[in-house]
């Protein structure tokens, strides 16, 4: 049954579909940025050409996440994706999506912000809004992905769950503080520290939760079951952030606009960082078992995965080989 449907024509036409996709984010990227006015903060002739940055990366990140939902969905399993990695996503996102949508939404918070920072505005754009949505909806995807093919067979460690429990209390209690605060100190910068917190938790999340899938490709030696075109979009997508922030601030000569939107350099760094990683593992330490089609096997423990592999078609149909 695996064989056949490795050796199906909507297989393969699904694996090479993930080939465009980074063009197609780059198409959108320019032709949504081009159309969106953009930061109106930005000098006139830099202004669209930040937009189409924003976007770009912006569509370069949210993608990327989709060649992992659409392997997981081939393979009907989620085997060799680590699920220590989407219970620190949750946490992560939830951190994001709250600090992104108070700083970007909310007069009171921005005001605030400004009068911290000389009257500068925070340095999140609606592309920033909308990628901390979508990447929580599509974490969630995924959780529903790994739930509902593999069960218990795919159950996060008992350090990241407690670890995520107490990330969880401690943005808890500093929300209770900054309520406990508003009769002794101003209660919108309680707030806006609140939301730094929060931001700094995320970029602990990020530096924490690809150790899980490193470690599980280490052990198996193998990338089974890890889409490596994701790592590619957010590769770029990285390099479209930090590149965007840096220039933003260097039209508007306030480099506390890396201060202000510091979770966003972080995410761009680190990421890009184990996105490298993954590529360095894929290509050049496990070249040979980079397929992300996975049959059997456990990425939580470390347990080496079994697969099928396909070797190259030499046109008699029969090329697909049990590894």
């Amino acid at each position: 049954m695996i064989n056949a449907i490795l050796q199906s024509s909507l297989y393969k036409k699904h694996c090479q579909a993930d080939k465009i996709l980074m063009p197609l984010s780059v198409v959108l990227g320019v032709t949504v940025g081009a159309i969106v006015s953009g930061n109106n903060e930005l000098s006139p002739n830099y202004r669209p050409v930040s937009s189409i940055m924003g976007w770009t990366y912006f569509f370069m990140w949210a993608i990327s996440f989709w060649p992992q939902v659409i392997t997981n969905y081939k393979n009907q399993s989620t085997l060799g994706l680590a699920p220590d990695k989407l219970i620190y996503d949750v946490v992560g996102f939830v951190c994001l999506v709250l600090y992104e949508c108070f700083m970007y939404f909310v007069p009171v918070v921005r005001e605030a912000y400004a009068y911290t920072h000389d009257g500068k505005i925070p340095e999140v754009e609606i592309n920033d809004v909308w990628f901390a949505a979508h990447s929580m909806l599509l974490t969630f995807i995924v959780i529903g992905q790994m739930i509902y093919y593999d069960g218990k067979e795919q159950m996060p460690t008992t350090g990241a769950i407690i670890l995520s429990s107490v990330l969880g209390i401690v943005i808890a209690l500093g929300l209770v503080s900054v309520y406990m605060a508003r009769e002794v100190d101003c209660l919108v910068c309680s707030f806006l520290n609140w939301l730094y917190l929060l931001s700094s938790i995320k970029v602990l999340i990020t530096v924490l939760k690809f150790y899980p899938q490193v470690l599980s490709n280490l052990r198996r030696k193998s990338t089974q079951g890890w889409n490596i075109y994701g790592t590619w979009l957010d590769l770029t997508g990285s390099i479209l952030s930090i590149l965007q922030l840096t220039l933003d601030c260097y039209d508007q000569n306030d480099w506390k606009g890396v201060e202000g939107n510091f979770v966003k350099m972080a995410l761009g760094v680190i990421s890009g960082s184990y996105d490298i990683i993954f590529i360095i593992q894929h290509y050049i330490l496990y070249p040979n078992t980079g397929d992300d089609r996975v049959v059997e096997g456990s990425a939580a423990g470390g347990v080496e995965l079994k697969y099928t592999k396909v070797v190259q078609d030499d046109g008699d149909g029969d090329d697909a080989a049990s590894v």
